[in-house]
C-alpha cells in the first residue's frame, strides 16, 4: 500500500491555530522570538510549500485559508496533500472562486477514477500496471539537480491504445511515483518541505504517424495533467521529434492552455544539452535525453516491484 501524506482535520480558519497546520501565519509588525520565526517559517513551507510563490505568501495563506472553508469536512480529508490547495490557487493565478471549483472537481475525480484503488495494493490493480507497463512505455528514472523526478514517455512504445481507462490508471500510477520520487528525493537533497514538479522526457524514437494515439486518449492525458494535476509539470521535454510529429502536434497543440505550452521544450541532437544541463546524475540520464550511454536497459518486473519513493536505477 502506497504510504498517504497525513493531512490535518481544518473546520475553519480558526482552527488552523490547533490543527496539523500549526496555526494561521501571523501578519502583525510584532517582532518574533526565534522559535517563533522557525514556526512561521514551518507554517510557510506547510501551507505553500517551496515551489516559487506567485502572489506575496501573506495573500496566498490567506487565500489558501478561504479554500479550506469552502471545502466540507470530508473534501478537506480527502485531499492529497496539504499543499493541493495552493496549486490550484496558483493554477487559477490567484483566483479564489475559480480555485475552489477546480479543486472540488479534482478532488471528486480522485474518487470516481480511484486513486485510493489504483495506489493500493489489490491485486487486479497490479496486474493491470504490470501489463500497461511491460513495453517500458512510461516509467520513473533519475532526477533533476534539485531532485525533480524524471517520468520517460516513450509513445512508439504504446501497447494498450484499445483500452482508455487501463492507459489513463496507468499514467496516474506514475504521475503519482513521479510526486513520490520528487517528495523524498528533494528533503534529501535539503528542501526545507517537498518539491511538488516532475520532469517529462518524451522520447519519439521511432514514432511513426500510424502510432498516434486516439484524440480521445491525448485529451484525456491532457484533462488529467492540467485539470487533476496542476502545478505539478516543472518541464516537458520533447525529444527528438521526426517530421510527422508535426501533423500530431498541429492537433493536439490546440487542445494545451498557454501556461503548459510554456513549459515544453523541444529537443534534437544539437539542443539536447538542456536536458544534459538539469540532470542529477549524467549515469542515470538514458541516450535519448544526452545521457553516456551507460544507463542500463529498463526492466518493467523491477520496476513495477520497487518502493512506490523509489525510481528505477535510483
Amino acid at each position: 500500500m502506497v504510504p498517504r501524506t497525513k493531512l490535518p482535520r481544518v473546520t475553519s480558519v480558526s482552527s488552523l491555530g490547533t490543527g496539523s497546520f500549526h496555526g494561521a501565519i501571523e501578519l502583525d509588525n510584532i517582532p518574533l522570538s526565534p522559535s517563533k520565526q522557525r514556526q512561521q517559517q514551518q507554517n510557510h513551507h506547510e501551507i505553500l510549500g517551496c515551489e516559487p510563490n506567485h502572489l506575496e505568501p501573506s495573500v496566498e495563506i490567506s487565500r489558501v485559508q478561504q479554500i479550506l472553508e469552502a471545502l466540507t469536512d470530508k473534501e478537506r480529508a480527502q485531499l492529497a496533500d496539504p499543499r493541493m490547495p495552493i496549486r490550484h490557487l496558483r493554477a487559477e493565478n490567484g483566483n479564489v472562486l475559480l480555485a475552489i471549483q477546480k479543486l472540488k472537481a479534482a478532488l471528486q475525480w480522485r474518487h470516481d477514477f480511484q486513486v485510493e484503488q489504483i495506489l493500493s495494493d489489490d491485486a487486479d490493480m497490479r496486474a493491470l500496471i504490470a501489463r500497461e507497463n511491460a513495453t517500458g512505455k512510461i516509467y520513473v528514472r533519475g532526477h533533476d539537480q534539485q531532485g525533480r523526478a524524471m517520468v520517460y514517455m516513450r509513445p512508439a512504445r504504446e501497447n494498450c491504445n484499445h483500452n482508455l481507462e487501463g492507459n489513463m490508471r496507468h499514467l496516474v500510477w506514475n504521475l503519482e511515483k513521479a510526486i513520490a520520487c520528487t517528495r523524498r528525493r528533494s528533503l534529501e537533497l535539503g528542501s526545507p518541505a517537498p518539491l511538488e514538479k516532475i520532469i517529462l522526457v518524451i522520447d519519439y524514437e521511432g514514432f511513426r504517424l500510424r502510432d498516434s494515439p486516439p484524440l480521445a486518449t491525448s485529451k484525456y492525458t491532457l484533462d488529467i495533467l492540467q485539470k487533476h494535476y496542476p502545478e505539478r509539470m516543472h518541464r516537458a521535454y520533447v525529444v527528438h521529434p521526426p517530421l510527422v510529429f508535426s501533423s500530431f502536434w498541429a492537433i493536439i497543440k490546440n487542445f494545451i492552455d498557454p501556461t503548459t505550452k510554456e513549459k515544453i521544450v523541444f529537443c534534437n541532437h544539437k539542443t539536447i544539452y538542456k536536458l544534459q544541463d538539469v540532470a542529477e546524475d549524467m549515469s542515470k540520464l538514458e541516450t535519448c535525453a544526452g545521457g553516456d550511454g551507460s544507463a542500463r536497459e529498463f526492466e518493467s518486473s523491477e520496476y513495477v516491484n520497487l518502493p512506490f519513493d523509489v525510481s528505477f536505477d535510483a
